[in-house]
């Protein structure tokens, strides 16, 4: 696996990095200390690379697949998606590595295959559920991509490890999706008080870190706060998302956390636009929304600080800190 061993240069280039050099220099500009530490360890080469191992593993492992494939990865929502995987999969082995889990190389590439084909997977079918996307046969194909992630992940761990953690995910995963769709055109299903939950949609990915955190020895606490850790980062992800698809979850009937309320003031039938939507998305709206997200990051920060683990925690500062300089609330 031709990007395995690209990380595995970026990681020895990453620890090369004078991270608290560069908070001094950028302290005020938290953006500028991310891109200093994408450049040096080549981010956007990770991200090319990656989807050409994408194309070697659809080729060689999926090929009944390929033609339907192929069209949905020119999709914009696609390409956004595998973006991000080559930058979770490049923070997955930094994470092994930095803590020391030793796998074999082959382990090593099989489980950045199945965060792959995991997280693409899911994304497929919620891509269908929410806007009817190609025809009902890509539901198929994204069943059989998530059956050869939780397959990978069985084989590397093993059954009697793993097998509970896969099925304890998806139960996670297939809660918050079965409320999504089960109130469609009715309101949001998921409440100000517990936005925990919307992090359950990153399944995939913490199936294999759960599983990579016994093989390390973790403890029940350890492993506790590292999935709450991770189920907080995500959940701010999964509501950013949700803000920047806030119209068109809206026409197809999703009524996200941060649009929660809008079906009660604007009946089905009403023609939604971006005004209205910015309209509804108000000063207070947004506030709230920052509020959330903060709270959420300082739970993730929090859980990390108490595992001592400073590689995730670094991650979490860094995305806090350009989210902070990002976002306005006045």
């Amino acid at each position: 696996m031709i990007y395995k061993k690209f990380i595995s240069e970026l990681y020895q280039t990453f620890e090369q990095i004078d991270i608290y050099k560069l908070f001094r220099e950028f302290h005020n500009q938290p953006e500028l200390v991310a891109e200093k530490i994408l450049k040096e360890i080549s981010g956007e080469k990770a991200k090319k690379m990656f989807r050409e191992e994408i194309d070697y593993i659809i080729e060689n492992e999926l090929k009944d697949f390929e033609n339907i494939l192929s069209i949905l990865r020119k999709k914009e929502e696609i390409i956004y998606y595998e973006r991000s995987i080559a930058a979770l999969s490049c923070v997955l082995v930094f994470w092994m590595w930095d803590k020391k889990i030793k796998l074999p190389d082959e382990s090593l590439s099989r489980i950045i295959e199945s965060i792959l084909l995991g997280t693409l997977g899911y994304r497929i079918i919620d891509m269908y559920d929410d806007s009817g996307m190609m025809g009902s046969e890509v539901i198929y194909v994204g069943n059989y991509l998530i059956h050869l992630h939780e397959k990978i992940v069985i084989e590397v761990f093993g059954a009697e490890d793993s097998l509970e953690v896969v099925n304890k995910y998806f139960k996670l995963y297939a809660e918050v999706e079965f409320a999504e769709k089960k109130n469609r055109w009715i309101g949001c299903p998921f409440s100000w008080e517990d936005p925990l939950k919307l992090g359950y949609k990153a399944a995939p990915f913490f199936s294999i870190m759960e599983s990579l955190g016994k093989l390390n020895g973790m403890t029940e606490t350890q492993l506790k706060n590292l999935q709450t850790g991770m189920t907080a980062f995500a959940a701010v992800l999964q509501m950013l998302d949700d803000i920047s698809d806030a119209k068109d979850d809206l026409s197809n009937g999703i009524e996200s956390l941060v649009m929660s309320g809008f079906y009660k003031a604007h009946p089905r039938g009403t023609v939604i636009t971006e005004v209205l939507v910015e309209e509804f998305l108000n000063q207070e709206g947004l506030l709230k929304f920052y509020e959330t997200t903060d709270n959420l990051f300082s739970i993730s920060r929090n859980c990390f600080k108490e595992n001592k683990d400073d590689l995730l925690l670094l991650c979490t500062e860094l995305y806090n800190l350009n989210f902070n300089k990002n976002i306005e609330v006045t």
